[in-house]
């Protein structure tokens, strides 16, 4: 991809990004979006349908990222190393997750994350039996379930506790679960 487009696709994302922390995402306008991003319109419009194609496109190569740290370390299965370097990612880009995990945020995101952990937690714990009705399918979206929504509370916190405290926090919490 030519430099002149990654810089102009670099600016969009970083103005929409600011624009969601003033205001819902579904309000903001085209015309909003390329005054704080200082370019044309028409320029918008030569790399994006809508603004709505312009976050699926950062939710995308969000979620492939993670696809990726957690592939890298899948084989065997580091939950430690797949946390942590998550949680890293994040961090990094703090206030777009902030505001896609916030009131005004994308379900839907959240969703395909949830599903994508999902997938790896059964994949890489197989030998969890039944137990009390309760299927591998159940007791992985109890566990990533979980974990996300200690994750949403470290967002809605700013990041501040350090993020080994985080993972401490997570593993002390879901090793006290018996299967």
């Amino acid at each position: 991809m030519d430099r002149r487009v990654r810089k102009t696709r670099k600016l969009l994302k970083e103005a929409l990004v600011a624009l969601m922390t003033e205001k819902d995402f579904r309000k903001i306008t085209v015309t909003e979006l390329t005054k704080k991003a200082d370019i044309n319109r028409g320029t918008f419009y030569l790399h994006y349908f809508d603004i709505y194609d312009l976050l699926e496109e950062m939710e995308n190569e969000a979620l492939d990222y993670i696809k990726k740290i957690i592939e890298k370390y899948s084989n065997p299965v580091d939950y430690y190393k797949i946390l942590i370097n998550i949680i890293e990612y994040v961090k990094g880009k703090k206030t777009f997750f902030q505001q896609i995990f916030g009131e005004n945020g994308d379900i839907a995101f959240i969703n395909k994350l949830k599903q994508e952990m999902k997938k790896i937690f059964i994949r890489t714990n197989k030998d969890i039996p039944q137990k009390g009705g309760i299927f591998q399918e159940a007791f992985a979206s109890f566990i990533v379930s979980g974990g996300m929504g200690v994750f949403q509370e470290w967002l809605e916190q700013n990041c501040e506790p350090p993020i080994h405290t985080l993972i401490y926090q997570f593993y002390d919490t879901f090793s006290k679960i018996t299967i």
